[in-house]
């Protein structure tokens, strides 16, 4: 039968979608870069043998690692799975209006069984390339006549023997994952029944733009364990160390992974691991899957204390899964069941221990662990003064050290808020570990102001916020009479620590600047600040409200390295991680043949900052070569046949060039009889002069004046004018697609 009659019509359903790729789509991620590398092996019949412990010592440990792996002599003979990739290729080979139309095409399964595409799609990445039968076990094993008898003759006994013996194989599999981890099975023998597990048939028609669409996009599966049956074509990845890998088939083989429910039932030791199909442009592919889940009743809460999930049922769990792939377009998962611990009650607590007075203000009784009730905190003294952390005090004694600050000369009181009267003013005691043979005498110091940056990620975003800001008030920093200092405070992760760092920015009178992506660690922060009296800036926290109201969705509230959280490196990280190799290769004229394959081409005499501004576009992706200009020397003729559009000059004024070489010859240790005539002055000018002849012959390439420019600021320049050439726009832009 003609394939273009039983494909699916993804070319007339996702039209709009493919146009786009075809103007320039990204791929999908499974380039030739991609490892094909082997899961696993785990030879079953071991377990009815003396190598019974080994055998399940193994599926544990390849639960904990991979969270795939592959079972042999596993009980389904070479004949069964050959009769059903058969059974496969005749029911997928019915017209597409009969599949889909036709609620009798299998006979005594329920209406809809059949899927194909993803119709929430909303951009090519999230498009799958696939159709499926999607059937109830129960509906497979209570079938009296032939799957397909009114259309087919197909017969359904191979399909039921498969289903019954994968049934049989997952549950045991599942008792032995259980018992590893110290729990008898019976939860899954009570819970997983023929009635709430499905078997599902996949057909993966030949996509004529494989490497930009997925045959599965990117997911974890939404169950306790799924038995996959592949053929050989190939085209299953997964995330292994954070990188994607190609699995490589296995004939013998089926492949084991585990589930969401079975990562959050097992606290975590089990991984639930992202994975994905990629199509194939000329070849079909086939795979059965069998998902075995609970009922939508059955509740999901870990067998170790303390649980890292809060317990939900499987129906709570699809909702939220259907409720993300709506409003997001693809699924969050289990994360959002990631318990978040209650930030706000413990800054309650751990402010009541040091002033009852104040956990009074927050209104939480007890959290002092005191069976008092609240008015006997009246009794404490209305001035506490606030014992900074020993460790933190440590740090803050070297820093006022380096910064020249007297460390008898403590920083001013700090003010409590003025609005609550019923608040006791906080001073901060100077430092009980401080000694006065740690005075610094005879030196005259300013006030040195503190800037305190607290991210529970790297605290990149936080710290160039600052470093952005401080550059407005260049004019009056350090030498001009108002040093600053800035401490960066990264992954924190609890209110513990957040308290102790918020009460030493008190006691030094710092400012607080925090990225928290967890809203309830930022409101902590807030309230604290405000409790202490410590000035603070939420930098995330408003823009993050900005997008979700602009885009009708709740953000996660998880940083991204989040444990539990499954957020593999991006295909854009690695384009990064590539464009850094090529741009050192291509460093000071190197490999002139590779001028072609660079996004960007810088052109400068010496010194012109041409190697570090490489290096910085190349951290945004783009692959940079430079070619240095040499009085006398003839340029590659490579970096005339390049793209004119890709070449950027630099210049620079000869005085402080000249300035920057001597400062080169002193710093390689080249004394002046040894310096030739590199830095003198006559020759920079001639060098300079030479480079500009070529540029005025060059009229197109762009020329940037260095002088005075920090590399942030030429990379802006050239990164304005590279992006402006290529899309030829009236509004010059930088665009970035997320």
């Amino acid at each position: 039968m003609d394939s273009n009659l039983s494909d699916p019509p993804f070319h007339e359903a996702y039209k709009i979608l493919l146009d786009k790729t075809h103007q320039g789509g990204k791929e999908a991620g499974g380039g030739d870069d991609v490892e094909e590398r082997e899961l696993p092996v785990i030879d079953l019949s071991r377990l009815t043998g003396g190598a019974r412990e080994e055998c399940k010592r193994e599926i544990a440990r390849a639960s904990e690692e991979w969270g795939f792996f592959q079972v042999v002599k596993h009980g389904i003979s070479s004949e069964i799975l050959r009769k059903l990739r058969e059974e496969q290729e005749k029911v997928f080979k019915q017209p597409f209006d009969k599949k889909v139309k036709d609620d009798n095409f299998f006979n005594n399964f329920s209406a809809g069984t059949y899927r194909w595409g993803t119709p929430s799609a909303t951009s090519i990445r999230q498009l799958s390339w696939s159709e499926a039968f999607h059937i109830p076990l129960t509906h497979i094993l209570s079938s009296p006549t032939p799957i397909g008898s009114s259309h087919t003759d197909t017969d359904t006994a191979t399909t039921q023997q498969f289903a019954s013996t994968v049934s049989n194989l997952a549950q045991t599999l599942a008792s032995i994952l259980a018992e590893n981890m110290g729990h008898k099975s019976t939860f899954f023998e009570e819970n997983c029944l023929p009635s709430t597990c499905y078997l599902r048939l996949n057909r993966y028609p030949p996509c004529p733009m494989a490497s930009q669409v997925h045959g599965l996009m990117p997911h974890t599966d939404s169950d306790f364990l799924t038995i996959l049956h592949q053929d050989q074509v190939g085209g299953l990845q997964l995330v292994k160390d954070g990188k994607w890998i190609a699995v490589k088939p296995n004939p013998h083989a089926l492949i084991i992974n585990i589930g969401d429910l079975f990562q959050a039932w097992s606290n975590g030791v089990y991984k639930s691991v992202e994975h994905r199909v990629m199509t194939n442009p000329r070849v079909e592919r086939f795979s059965t899957a069998y998902f075995f889940c609970p009922s939508n009743d059955t509740v999901i809460e870990s067998c170790i204390e303390p649980p890292m999930y809060r317990k939900f049922s499987f129906m709570q769990y699809r909702q939220q899964v259907r409720q993300d792939v709506q409003n997001l377009g693809s699924k969050i998962g289990l994360p959002r069941f990631l318990i978040q611990t209650p930030h706000l009650r413990n800054v309650a607590m751990l402010i009541s221990q040091l002033s009852p007075k104040i956990g009074a203000v927050l209104n939480v009784r007890g959290c002092s662990g005191s069976n008092q009730p609240q008015q006997d905190s009246v009794s404490e003294p209305p001035n506490r003064r606030l014992k900074g952390s020993p460790q933190l005090n440590r740090w803050s004694r070297a820093r006022a050290i380096r910064s020249g600050r007297k460390l008898d000369r403590p920083n001013p009181p700090i003010q409590t808020l003025p609005s609550d009267p019923s608040l006791p003013s906080l001073s901060l005691s100077p430092d009980p570990d401080s000694d006065e043979n740690d005075r610094v005498e005879g030196v005259e110091v300013r006030v040195v102001k503190s800037i305190y940056i607290v991210s529970d990620g790297t605290g990149w975003t936080a710290e160039h916020c600052v470093t952005a800001a401080l550059g407005q008030f260049d004019y009056c920093l350090v030498d001009h009479g108002c040093p600053v200092n800035s401490h960066m405070f990264s992954g924190i992760d609890d209110a513990e620590k957040l308290l102790e760092i918020i009460k030493q920015a008190a006691k030094e009178g710092a400012l607080l600047v925090y990225t928290l992506a967890d809203p309830s660690m930022a409101a902590s922060a807030k309230q604290a600040c405000k409790v202490w009296g410590v000035s603070s800036t939420d930098v995330l926290g408003p823009i993050t409200e900005a997008i979700a109201s602009h885009l009708g969705v709740s953000p996660s509230g998880l940083p991204r390295g989040a444990f539990g959280r499954n957020v593999p490196l991006s295909d854009e990280y690695f384009r990064r991680i590539e464009a850094v190799e090529f741009t050192i290769k291509q460093d000071d004229g190197a490999c002139p043949q590779n001028l072609a394959k660079a996004d960007i081409v810088l052109t400068g005499v010496s010194r012109t900052g041409k190697t570090p501004l490489s290096i910085y576009l190349a951290q945004k992706g783009y692959k940079v070569a430079n070619v240095p200009i040499v009085k006398g020397v003839q340029m590659p003729r490579s970096l005339f046949e390049v793209d004119i559009h890709k070449v950027f000059g630099l210049t620079i004024n000869p005085v402080i060039l000249q300035n920057i070489r001597k400062a080169r010859a002193r710093t390689l240790g080249f004394g002046p009889e040894s310096r030739s005539n590199y830095s003198e002055m006559d020759y920079v000018r001639e060098e300079l002069e030479f480079a500009g002849r070529l540029f005025a012959e060059n009229p197109v390439w762009p020329v940037i004046d260095v002088t005075g420019k920090a590399i942030e600021e030429t990379a802006a320049v050239v990164l304005r004018l590279y992006h402006d050439r290529k899309q030829k726009c009236t509004m010059p832009r930088i665009s970035k697609r997320y």
